[in-house]
Order: structure tokens, then sequence, then C-alpha cells
């Protein structure tokens, strides 16, 4: 399968933690960003919950507080993606899915 790049912009901060989280759970940047894709397009839906309820994603001491403002597009979701229990990492990993 033909690859491309894509070049993303994030807070410094957020990426390095995000390197941190994905090298704990076994994959890099490009693995989780690819898990993201291929689970979005598999869903036809962002995997992750958007709520305008206070949430315990986001924040870096788990919680999130909704400042009552809806926003018209994700920009402000950059670092509060979590990853989907029971994803088949390794078969990511190995090119099977």
């Amino acid at each position: 399968m033909p690859t491309t790049s894509m070049n993303i912009r994030t807070d410094a901060d957020v990426k390095k933690k995000a390197e941190i989280l994905f090298s704990e759970l076994g994959v890099n940047m490009t693995t989780a960003i690819n898990m993201f894709l291929r689970q979005a397009i598999r869903d036809q839906a962002l995997p992750l919950e958007l709520s305008l309820k206070p949430s315990t994603v986001g924040r870096d001491d788990g919680n999130f507080v909704h400042k009552g403002k809806r926003k018209k597009d994700f920009s402000d979701l950059s670092g509060k993606i979590k990853l989907v229990e029971g994803y088949d990492h390794k078969a990511l990993r190995e090119g099977k899915i």
C-alpha cells in the first residue's frame, strides 16, 4: 500500500506527553495517529466522545472542565484523544489492519 506524509501542528508539550504515553503503550506517534484515522474510517465517526458536559479527559490531572462555549471546529481537541480499549495494536503494527 503506498504511503503519504502528513504535517500537523500541535503544542510541543502535548506532543511530548503523547510520545511518552504512546511509548508506554508500545506504539509510536505514527502508529497512534494511524490507529485514530483507521478507527474514524471504520466507524465513520470521530473515535472520541464530544460533549458539552464536564468530562474526565483532556487536562494533565485527568479532569477536563468545560468552559461553557460550544466550539464550531475540533481544533481545541488537541491532546484530548484517547486510545480505544480493545483495539488490536499488534495487528496494526504488523500491517494487518
